[in-house]
């Protein structure tokens, strides 16, 4: 939030300058954003005098002014506006000067043959209004030659703390902020909280507030005699200062008091919603049916049930905490007003805010939550200000309160606190801190006392928070570093997560990137990849395309892939995390390793071999058993080819599947390349985890390489080939690579091609040998009814 320094000095009563302000409130608790010397934007800008002015001659909207600068200094200005005479007082930017609005830096021109070296301002080139149709004319009791800081009072400062969501409650406005530096500093807090007059009725003004939770303080006050007009010159400087636009009396007033308390207020006017007896009737209560309404920048809204509504008994008048309506807000001719200053719940609000994408400084202080006590100090601020500046007589005041006025206590033990900061400090000076802040101390003695939080510290739940005060404001920086002497014992071993970072190393080894997804997918993502389970729905989706919680990693692999497809021929992509089944109503979380792969060169059975290959290695780098790819009988998984699909299994369990992907579904992705996918269970896959390390000798004797190529029907499976070739072969072959398929659709058979390795671990094997083991195998294939191809078929 944006501060005035001017105002938080006279709240606080600080006597330290801007910077060493700056710092002492970084230091203790609220992070510096920036900062802006106000002054600095009105360099080279002096108060001048009209001494004389006529037609320009070569331009009829232009005049050619003579402005007395003081010290008997002159100057000529060319000058479009009219609304001056001679010796009135008005800003002049010099030559050098940058108009704050524009950004233009003033220099000698030459404008129709005739100099101008200057430039006359209006309030809104200035940023001191908005008044933009005439020169600013300044007070005539102004000395000619003052600088215009030094004259308008400028020299503030603007300062932007970042005040977090735990200290919004209260500093989101000067008087809390201020009240924070008082204590820091221990300087005497100038309390600007005034309560409301006892002695007005309330006749005239009827509150029904319909929804206690979500609005459980509603205080309205009826105010005539109102003259809208300009605010005080020095209240527009601060709510310049403090990022707001001023507008008029009645609004720079509620602005204002919100600013200084941090509970808006909103003025209606009384015309508009009063009824014909002349009886304002107030309704606070959630949206009904089709309701719209019309807000101030005229955007007409459709309204939800859980919408929180101030209405009369005709038509809506406000969005609860958010916005105010078209038909009832304040014009030039008002002379009547009804001031709202009320307490709305921060949940409510914020899902009125994300429903409509409205964002106001009202909206904000009540999402993050203030005080329902903080609305009767604003209402009688305002009144206050209203009496003075807008010449407002208080005529009704009702005030509908169902907050609880109790206040919750904490107990302070002063040895704790001293054991939790490691340092020393006084009793006395604990107590004082802790009754600085606004907490009253009861039951005190030698241990500690009971303490009384104040109604606008939400953010104090235990004892705990009561010692961070104190050591925020005595200053961590001032606390002196102690080694730490306590035994630290080592931490347990998470061994789930230990493997998990162990199988994503391995998938870097592979070429395979990691990606960090949603744990959330669309519904048309889920319907694309023909996921038709129940799920868990998300309440407040941050879009459409992430409303559900996933039961599957493959949808949002496919739409990361589609991405990467855009721009890359080739990618391995995978990701590992949780995916979250609905059984009835509890929830069963997953974690799952899934990744996929593209590549515009390879056809589709080489993509898939690829990746069988892949995680093949991803399995026996870590499984101490056996690992097999089964081709599924009747299989109907919407997302995988029929035919280019395995199971994978580990000692007889499924643990995952491993695929292509359905050209039908990749297409709904925008993905017009094979793709290939897998999908394995981590808890089922750790299950089978060889923890033991076995180091074996390397071979030190050669291997021999064989390929063997054959026909099979069409319906067998390679992994049945495979253990054929196994179990003939013996232990002189050590590893066997399935390197190529090919279909022959028309004569009903696929092709498959190995490569064999043998040898043996005490001898070198003789090719003689080899020949023999070979023999066996194709013995055993052709009893199997496989015909194998011989070399010059192969060839």
């Amino acid at each position: 939030m944006k501060y005035s320094y001017k105002w938080l000095k006279e709240l606080s009563g600080t006597k330290k300058s801007s910077k060493d302000l700056m710092e002492m409130v970084g230091l203790k608790g609220f992070e510096l954003e920036g900062s802006e010397e106000f002054a600095k934007r009105y360099d080279k800008f002096i108060v001048g005098e009209i001494l004389e002015f006529h037609q320009h001659p070569n331009a009829d909207n232009l005049r050619l002014v003579r402005v007395g600068l003081g010290k008997e200094e002159e100057t000529q200005v060319v000058c479009g506006a009219t609304n001056f005479e001679v010796w009135d007082k008005i800003p002049v930017a010099l030559i050098g000067a940058v108009v704050p609005k524009s950004k233009m830096k003033i220099e000698k021109v030459k404008l129709r043959d005739e100099f101008s070296e200057g430039m006359l301002c209006s309030e809104d080139e200035l940023e001191l209004g908005k008044d933009s149709g005439g020169i600013m004319i300044l007070d005539e009791k102004l000395k000619v030659g003052t600088p215009i800081v030094e004259a308008l009072e400028l020299d503030d400062v603007i300062i932007d703390f970042d005040v977090l969501p735990n200290r919004a409650h209260d500093c989101l406005s000067h008087i809390g902020m201020a009240r924070e530096i008082s204590v820091m500093e221990g300087s005497k807090m100038n309390d600007a909280y005034i309560k409301l007059p006892n002695e007005i009725s309330s006749d005239g003004i009827e509150i029904d507030i319909q929804n206690r939770e979500a609005c459980p303080r509603y205080i309205g006050a009826i105010l005539d005699n109102i003259v809208i007009g300009p605010s005080p010159r020095w209240m527009q400087l601060r709510l310049i200062a403090s990022g707001m636009e001023p507008i008029n009396n009645i609004v720079d007033i509620t602005n204002y008091v919100m600013l200084e308390t941090g509970s808006p207020l909103h003025a209606f006017d009384f015309n508009n919603i009063a009824n014909s007896d002349g009886l304002v009737k107030i309704i606070v209560r959630n949206a009904v049916g089709d309701e719209k309404m019309m807000l101030l920048d005229g955007k007409e809204i459709e309204l939800d049930e859980n919408d929180l509504l101030i209405t009369n008994e005709k038509q809506g008048l406000a969005l609860a905490g958010v916005k105010g309506g078209l038909d009832s807000g304040i014009a030039i001719g008002t002379n009547k007003i009804v001031l709202e200053a009320a307490n709305f719940k921060g949940f409510d609000v914020r899902k009125t805010r994300q429903r409509h994408a409205l964002s106001t400084e009202a909206q904000i202080r009540f999402e993050k939550g203030i005080s329902p006590k903080l609305a009767e100090y604003a209402a009688a601020r305002a009144l206050e200000l209203l009496e003075e500046y807008a010449n407002a007589n208080v005529v009704a005041i009702s005030d509908a309160d169902f907050s609880s006025n109790d206040l919750q206590k904490q107990i302070f033990k002063f040895d704790y606190t001293r054991r939790l900061l490691g340092e020393h400090v006084a009793n006395d000076k604990m107590s004082e801190i802790i009754s600085n802040l606004g907490f009253k101390i009861e039951s005190e003695d030698e241990e500690g006392f009971e303490a009384s939080v104040p109604f606008w510290r939400l953010d104090i739940e235990g004892s705990a928070d009561l010692v961070e005060e104190v050591g925020r404001i005595v200053g961590y920086g001032n606390i002196k570093e102690v080694p730490i002497i306590e035994n630290i014992a080592p931490a347990n071993i998470n061994k789930s997560r230990v493997f998990e970072w162990e199988l994503i190393r391995q998938m870097n080894g592979l070429g395979f990137d990691e990606a960090r997804l949603y744990s959330f997918y669309s519904k048309k993502d889920a319907e694309n990849c023909g996921i038709d389970t129940d799920h868990f729905e998300i309440e407040n989706p941050l879009s459409e395309e992430l409303s559900l919680m996933r039961i599957s990693l493959v949808p949002n692999l496919l739409r990361s892939a589609s991405e990467n497809a855009k721009y890359l021929a080739d990618f391995s992509i995978f990701e590992l995390g949780r995916e979250y089944l609905k059984k009835g109503e509890e929830r069963v979380e997953r974690r799952k390793i899934s990744g996929v792969y593209f590549n515009i060169a390879k056809k589709d059975t080489e993509l898939f071999y690829v990746l069988k290959g892949k995680v093949a290695a991803l399995l026996q780098k870590n499984i101490d058993g056996k690992i097999e790819f089964i081709v599924p009988l009747n299989w109907s998984n919407g997302i995988y080819h029929q035919t280019r699909t395995a199971e994978i299994i580990v000692n007889g369990d499924k643990v995952g599947i491993l695929g292509q992907v359905n050209k039908a579904v990749a297409r709904k992705f925008s993905i017009k390349k094979p793709v290939v996918v897998f999908e394995i269970d981590i808890e089922k896959i750790a299950l089978a985890v060889n923890s033991e390390k076995i180091f074996q000798q390397i071979e030190k004797f050669p291997v021999v390489l064989r390929d063997l190529s054959m026909f099979i029907d069409s319906k067998r499976q390679s992994s049945e080939i495979v253990k054929i070739i196994e179990i003939a072969s013996g232990e002189s072959l050590k590893e066997i690579e399935l390197f190529d398929v090919y279909d022959d659709k028309d004569n009903n058979r696929k092709s498959l091609a190995f490569h064999l390795a043998f040898s043996k671990k005490n001898a070198t094997l003789e090719s003689e040998e080899v020949d023999i083991v070979m023999n066996k195998i194709i013995l055993a294939l052709e009893k199997e009814k496989v015909q194998v191809r011989k070399k010059e078929e192969q060839s």
